[in-house]
């Protein structure tokens, strides 16, 4: 009986993962971002620098294809020494980001712009306003006050480094996990987290989404370097830290607990794959969970102390926005930001006024959609949610404040005309960007012969994220930043699975051609 409660439970993760993930990935192929020309959906155009980007990457193909000595080189470079270079490339992105982003930090809207906007002005009355509605967002609040403090600047330019700091601390960590759970990932993971963030403009926009990646790398770190530990000791020392930093992801970015909570789930299934459970082994379990618990209610309960006791700006608590607002949004128009809905919470004025309307607003429009039209819409939300390869560069309200029309020289005007909405090469990064996401989706897609509890429990953790971005605001996939240690963890341990079932299929093509036409 357990072994088939067990067994269900696999199989009930693999569907339910595969379902949602095979909409993402047929979504990202068939994404209006590959369009070559004139893309009248966004009224933007490729440009013949894409192309010449194309033609490079394609003439290196055949390069290394048909000349020995280049491919001889590439697999030196690359694969004999692949530890050397992974981590020179490495080296390579920081000194590039930072260049980056001191050429290009312009200052952003929305609600990172009422973050550093408060630093100097937290007397405002439309501060105050703000995180009267949005208390979720003082943790990270307080968090910037703290570093601006101890740094002693609160410009762009400084948040933006910090920004840095926590996309390069997450890669180390994400990196580091792949290495603990099979060191011959560890330069193939390297080469896939600098490929993705190689062609990651977020670093310029100082916001949650950003922030929490740290976090959500190093507790998925810890959890899987206590399954690596024998000793009880050290394994709880490792799942004492994997709380903390589940606390401090929790305050930064609730959501991103999500991985967190289906390790939970994956470990509980463990129990029912052995046919007995010896006791001093439910002791040990018990033990850790034990620790576990009382090292997040701790840091919880000291942390929530400091924010409801913070004196660096005055909220009303009674004036929050409640959770189910954001599921109320989350059911209107195409799942994502609603003005009308934001607009409403502001005239509230207590927060039983405002649960009542969402609750009121979300069943009204469950009904008008009705089974079939929610069907629908859950599809059409999750592609909202997950297909684009920007994570919806520029789709955000005021996104970047100013007009976005490039106009300055050098490097500086070459970046504006690929990152501003009204730049000549944006449809080209958006290319570019969509064909890295691919990539990784194709990394993870075709790695379902690998059913192991490590790679379940990246699925889970994925179809989790899935599940809350369909019930929650949702509608761009900028929210999925905050699950990238997942995807790309998942990318590297399954890239090898996925190159062996990629092969299969085209050799089995292949023959039946070849058998067709004999």
């Amino acid at each position: 009986m357990k072994k088939k409660i067990f067994s269900l439970g696999n199989a009930t993760i693999l569907i339910l993962f595969y379902l949602l993930f095979g909409v993402t990935y047929l979504s990202a192929i068939l994404s209006d971002n590959f369009t070559i020309g004139d893309n009248l959906k966004r009224g933007t155009t490729t440009t013949l620098g894409l192309l010449v980007f194309i033609s490079i990457i394609l003439l290196f193909i055949s390069l290394i294809y048909f000349l020995p000595k280049v491919k001889k080189a590439v697999v030196f470079v690359f694969k004999q020494h692949k530890n050397i270079t992974s981590i020179a490339l490495f080296v390579l992105l920081v000194l590039l980001q930072f260049l980056f982003v001191t050429v290009f930090h312009p200052k952003i809207g929305w609600d990172p712009s009422a973050l550093i906007n408060t630093l100097d002005h937290v007397d405002d009355v439309n501060n105050r306003a703000y995180f009267s509605l949005n208390s979720n967002n003082l943790p990270i609040l307080l968090f910037m006050s703290f570093l601006s403090n101890v740094f002693q600047l609160k410009t762009w330019l400084f948040f933006d480094y910090l920004t840095i700091v926590m996309v390069d601390l997450s890669i180390i960590f994400s990196v580091a996990t792949s290495y603990m759970i099979d060191r011959r990932y560890f330069a193939v993971s390297l080469y896939i987290h600098i490929l993705v963030f190689g062609f990651f403009p977020w670093i310029v926009i100082p916001y949650t989404d950003t922030w929490v990646l740290p976090f959500v790398s190093a507790f998925l770190f810890f959890y899987f370097s206590a399954k690596k530990v024998s000793k009880l000791w050290q394994k709880n020392i490792l799942m004492t830290l994997f709380a903390l930093l589940v606390c401090g992801t929790y305050f930064i970015k609730p959501s991103a607990i999500i991985p967190a909570i289906a390790i939970g789930l994956i470990e509980a299934l463990s129990l029912f794959k052995e046919k007995r459970v010896l006791l001093p082994e439910v002791l040990k379990k018990t033990s850790t969970v034990l620790i576990v618990m009382f090292s997040f209610i701790c840091l919880y309960t000291i942390t929530q102390n400091k924010i409801e006791h913070q004196t660096l700006i005055h909220v009303n608590r009674e004036r929050v926005i409640p959770a189910v607002h954001f599921m109320n949004m989350g059911i209107s128009g195409d799942g994502g930001y609603n003005a009308q809905d934001t607009l409403k919470m502001g005239e509230l004025a207590t927060k039983s006024e405002k649960i009542e309307y969402s609750k009121q607003m979300y069943v009204k429009r469950l009904k008008k959609l009705g089974v079939i039209g929610y069907f629908h819409f859950i599809i059409q939300k999750q592609i909202n949610n997950t297909a684009d390869g920007s994570f919806a560069w520029g789709k955000e309200g005021h996104f970047i404040q100013g007009d976005q029309i490039p106009k300055s020289h050098g490097l500086k005007g070459v970046l504006e005309n690929y990152l501003y909405i009204y730049g000549k090469n944006v449809a080209d990064f958006r290319f570019i960007a969509q064909f890295i996401w691919l990539i990784i989706l194709s990394c993870i897609f075709f790695g379902w012969h690998n059913k192991s509890q490590t790679t379940q429990t990246i699925r889970l953790g994925i179809t989790g994220a899935f599940l809350f971005l369909l019930l929650f605001e949702g509608g761009r996939s900028r929210y999925i930043i905050q699950f990238l240690p997942l995807f790309l963890l998942g990318a590297s341990l399954l890239v090898n699975d996925s190159k062996q079932s990629i092969k299969k299929i085209i050799d089995a093509t292949l023959l039946k051609r070849t058998n067709y036409e004999s």
